[in-house]
């Protein structure tokens, strides 16, 4: 690209950003690329969008969860005669981490005795133990991994996947994986789980949930909507 398209570009990008995003948006070019910066809130995510006419937008970047600090995402020099930029703004209702009131709500279907305790090195993975009244006894706690899976374009829909590492019996004194509890039991038990959630606010939205059995089979749940 010629020198003076990418000053041209450049300051298509750099009017557009003004008039949109205001005063605090940055922009830096480097070879045959711009780097935007805008500042940021932990409760947003955004979205890179591009135009040729200021009408018709199209995302060219995933989601960038705000961080309470400047987000960025760095485009190669557009060839087009004209190329306008901006930041599209979303709130962002899905939890960084797992939200332990909902995976208690799932995990137990509704029966669960008390809290489950959760683990985690990072925002995306981590484990967890759940105790769980299911009218046998004592409670049963089961115990396994968790991880989330963000739609790379819109955050607020999660695909949450446990799977099930454990299952501690006090009524047979039992502790051992889905099989071996699947052969006490006389019938599979669920080995994990998938659930598709939509939030629609904070701490509401909709689930679709599979569990998956010990004998390989599925069970589907229909959807059901949730408000924490």
């Amino acid at each position: 690209m010629k020198k003076n398209q990418l000053i041209r570009s450049f300051l298509q990008l750099l009017i557009l950003a003004s008039f949109l995003q205001a005063k605090e948006t940055t922009i830096t070019s480097s070879g045959q690329s711009l780097t935007i910066s805008i500042p940021s809130s932990a409760s947003k995510f955004y979205l890179l969008k591009k135009s040729s006419d200021l009408k018709n937008w199209i995302n060219i970047s995933n989601a960038i969860r705000g961080n309470d600090n400047k987000v960025s995402e760095t485009i190669p020099v557009s060839n087009d005669p004209k190329a306008f930029f901006q930041f599209e703004i979303h709130n962002l209702f899905a939890p960084i981490t797992i939200d332990r009131a909902l995976a208690d709500q799932l995990i137990g279907d509704g029966t669960l005795e008390k809290p489950g305790t959760y683990q985690s090195n990072s925002n995306e993975a981590g484990t967890f133990s759940l105790a769980s009244d299911l009218g046998l006894g004592a409670p049963i706690t089961i115990e396994g991994t968790w991880s989330w899976a963000p739609n790379l374009n819109n955050p607020n829909e999660v695909r949450l996947m446990m799977t099930i590492t454990k299952y501690i019996d006090p009524n047979s004194n039992f502790t051992g994986n889905p099989d071996e509890y699947a052969m006490l039991f006389g019938s599979p038990v669920p080995s994990s789980s998938t659930y598709n959630i939509v939030y629609g606010g904070p701490r509401k939205g909709t689930i679709d949930g599979i569990d998956h059995l010990s004998d390989g089979s599925q069970e589907a749940s229909d959807q059901e909507t949730f408000n924490l």
